[in-house]
C-alpha cells in the first residue's frame, strides 16, 4: 500500500510539472490560468442549474449504459 501511495505520489509531481511546462508553452501565467478554469467551473454550474448537462456527465453516462452494443451502434452512426 505504501508503495502505491508514493508512486500515485510521484505521478502526482510528475503531472503538475507537465501541466506547468504546457502552461508557458502557451504563454499562461498561473493567474490566467485560474481565470480560464474559474469561467469554465462557473459555466458547467450554470448549465447544470438551468438542466443541461455537461461533457463529463454525458460520458459518464453513456459509459454507463447496461448495454455496451447500444452504445457502440450510436458510436457508428456519428461516425458515418
Amino acid at each position: 500500500m505504501e508503495n502505491l501511495v508514493a508512486e500515485t505520489r510521484t505521478d502526482l509531481k510528475t503531472l503538475k510539472n507537465r501541466l506547468d511546462e504546457e502552461l508557458v508553452e502557451l504563454g499562461l501565467d498561473q493567474e490566467k490560468a485560474d481565470g480560464i478554469l474559474k469561467s469554465y467551473y462557473l459555466a458547467q454550474e450554470k448549465g447544470t442549474q438551468q438542466g443541461n448537462e455537461g461533457p463529463a456527465k454525458k460520458r459518464a453516462r453513456s459509459s454507463n449504459t447496461s448495454n455496451g452494443d447500444a452504445a457502440a451502434k450510436r458510436s457508428r452512426v456519428t461516425n458515418q
